[in-house]
């Protein structure tokens, strides 16, 4: 290709480089007035929540409209400071997917443009659309469930970015039908949060969690459902427990049935003030008859239990026996029984003369 061919194919390309910039700013048809701003700006986010929707209206008819300017600015520290331009915007929406953070505080305004200039780019001008939006937070992590006794959970999550306020929920049932707002907790702060359910709990029952995090309280919106947990409340204890020394110094413990028990442990304590309970007398095993009476209750009242400590304890006259029943609601292993202990009740037992042998209670 010669010299000539090549000016020739250079001064074309350039020439339609030229119209096609000049007919998108107007050089063609030159405006003489740059259009007014447009209005009605409005902004949602994404179904997705990884963007921005912004919709506006186009300004009146009769101005001539090559494209629009998107500004957007940040909250920092309560004060605005520009953040992004968005230019070439042919229709009147735009997605704004760039920088989303949970719990930002984003304002827009949109400016029209032509060849003849920007409209008023004044943020003080009232007649610049402004919009602004607060980002949902993210969801709550790692929530986890812990039965305390029956009739406490505790639940643990981790706080995430964005959420002012979290709302635990709670459901007797996996598809969280018929579920309830147990709590709502407000700015708290720390990064591992925590909550104590005692609201109308039942013993030795399956309980399912999960959480919403939220800050529609600054104008956002709520946030996405945590993970699910679960907690089963343990065993309740005994309802009463009695003791009673016989003539023989024989000591007959009851106690009353526990709902969900598969069987009981029975320990005498040691001590005065403050007994501690590490003398196992009785208890059942898996797979073996029980060793302790059970008694049919008539209706309403519940079954009783019935043990009778025979030699176990040496009664002394005036002395003070300590008992303490515990159902359990699983067997643990062979010789590991304190790991099985759900819900306990104890009471004690007085020799109160050495000669007239009765007893007394503690709930």
């Amino acid at each position: 290709m010669n010299n000539k061919n090549l000016f020739v194919l250079t001064f074309i390309a350039l020439t339609i480089a030229f119209l096609t910039v000049a007919c998108d700013f107007g050089t063609a048809n030159w405006p003489t007035d740059k259009p007014r701003a447009p209005f009605s700006l409005s902004a949602k986010m994404t179904e997705d929540r990884k963007g921005v929707i912004l919709r506006w209206s186009a300004p009146e008819s009769g101005d001539e409209v090559r494209g629009y300017e998107i500004y957007r600015w940040i909250d920092v520290d309560s004060v605005r400071v520009l953040d992004a331009v968005f230019r070439g915007v042919r229709d009147t929406q735009y997605v704004d997917t760039t920088r989303i953070v949970a719990g930002s505080i984003l304002f827009y305004s949109v400016n029209s443009y032509n060849g003849a200039g920007v409209s008023d780019i004044d943020t003080s001008n009232s007649r610049i659309p402004m919009a602004w939006i607060v980002i949902p937070p993210l969801a709550a992590q790692n929530l986890t469930a812990t039965a305390l006794n029956s009739y406490q959970i505790q639940t643990n999550w981790s706080a995430v970015a964005g959420a002012i306020d979290y709302h635990v929920y709670r459901s007797e049932n996996a598809d969280f039908s018929n579920s309830v707002l147990v709590s709502t907790l407000s700015r708290i702060p720390g990064d591992n949060l925590a909550h104590i359910d005692s609201l109308n709990l039942k013993p030795h029952t399956t309980y399912y969690y999960k959480i919403l995090s939220d800050n529609s309280s600054i104008g956002g919106d709520i946030g996405v459902w945590s993970n699910i947990a679960v907690a089963k409340t343990k065993l309740a204890p005994p309802c009463w427990v009695s003791v009673k020394i016989q003539d023989d110094n024989s000591v007959v413990i009851r106690w009353t049935a526990v709902v969900g028990a598969v069987g009981y442990h029975l320990y005498y304590g040691s001590g005065l003030a403050n007994p501690i309970f590490d003398y196992l007398i009785a208890n059942d095993e898996k797979g073996k008859p029980s060793v302790f009476t059970r008694v049919r209750g008539a209706a309403p009242a519940p079954d009783t239990l019935q043990f009778i400590d025979d030699g176990f304890v040496d009664i002394q006259p005036g002395a003070r026996v300590f008992y303490k029943a515990c159902g359990i609601e699983v067997f643990a292993p062979s010789g590991d029984y304190k790991k099985d202990i759900v819900g306990d009740k104890s009471a004690i037992g007085k020799n109160k003369d050495g000669t007239d042998k009765g007893f007394d209670t503690k709930k």
